[in-house]
């Protein structure tokens, strides 16, 4: 098939990019984001697209909520929005890591602290501090305050959810955001990127790795789910989703407002 030249950056392959967001109510108060992957490298639209569906969802009167990372590709930078909506307040979300800073030694506290730009003012002032410089930094969250679902949230992973989705349920469950849902994730969370090597070929190599903000590396482990659910085929096909279900079931079981109710739901 003949493949049309692209203008502007050529650094990204021409691919079919699959609708990264839908929401909608699966109950009276639960409400639900599938994010299928995280388009672009910062991901200003992401994020738009996210706050949106945010405040529809609170409109329509959601106060619990289930995030469905099963399948996401993971993606760019708009991660760290999906993990602000998460908490009230910044918190450290990782690290990533090149080569030359692990081999050369660091210490995480040295860090340079980096949040998500939020506008294309805040854009231009994180690329003009990073664009020459070192790539290993810690990554906050926004603090975009208290939100009405704040400990009634369930994120749903699987075995096919890779990179920048698997840093989001890393960073939910060291700080109990959530309770985790289904299968362990994929363990695929290298940073890469495109190299032209000639002939119209490029190649992609990884460049950082990535540590969440208790020095974990996740490559090759994944995350563990606080409540292991299979799927069954043939109930899948016939429309019945074990794990939404258990999701909705644990949801639908937190009287209070604390996170120890989530947890004690988890373990039924």
């Amino acid at each position: 098939m003949d493949v049309p030249k692209r203008k502007g950056s050529a650094a990204r392959p021409p691919i079919v990019e699959p609708m990264s967001l839908s929401h909608g109510m699966v109950a009276p108060d639960i409400g639900l984001l599938r994010v299928v992957y995280f388009p672009g490298a910062i991901g200003l639209q992401f994020a738009k697209g996210l706050d949106a569906a945010i405040r529809n969802l609170k409109q329509q009167g959601m106060s619990r909520l289930i995030i469905d990372l099963r399948g996401n590709i993971g993606g760019g930078l708009g991660l760290a929005r999906l993990a602000s909506y998460m908490c009230p307040g910044q918190l450290p979300i990782g690290h990533s890591l090149t080569p030359i800073r692990l081999s050369a030694g660091y210490d995480r506290e040295d860090l340079p602290l980096v949040r998500m730009p939020r506008t294309g003012v805040e854009l231009l002032w994180t690329l003009a501090r990073f664009s020459y410089r070192d790539k290993s930094v810690f990554l906050l969250t926004q603090g975009l305050g208290s939100q009405p679902f704040h400990n009634h949230v369930v994120l749903l992973v699987n075995e096919w959810t890779n990179s920048a989705a698997e840093m989001v349920a890393g960073f939910a469950a060291e700080n109990r955001l959530a309770t985790i849902v289904g299968k362990q994730t994929a363990g695929n969370v290298l940073g890469a990127a495109n190299f032209k090597v000639g002939s119209g070929y490029w190649v992609r190599l990884p460049i950082y790795g990535w540590y969440t903000s208790n020095d974990n590396c996740l490559e090759g482990k994944g995350v563990l789910p606080d409540v292991l659910v299979e799927v069954d085929p043939c109930r899948l096909n016939a429309g019945v989703d074990q794990q939404m279900n258990k999701a909705i079931e644990i949801l639908s079981g937190i009287g209070g407002s604390d996170r120890t109710a989530m947890a004690r739901a988890s373990g039924d």
